[in-house]
């Protein structure tokens, strides 16, 4: 059971880190197209 709660705390901070990477890139994306 704890067991169980530990590897779903890793699967939610890993899916945030993936999600924070995608939204940098996008934001770089934005930002370069309104650079140019």
């Amino acid at each position: 059971m704890n067991e169980g709660k530990h590897v779903f705390q890793n699967c939610i901070i890993f899916a945030l880190l993936f999600l924070h990477l995608i939204n940098s890139e996008t934001i770089l994306k934005i930002g370069s197209r309104a650079a140019w």
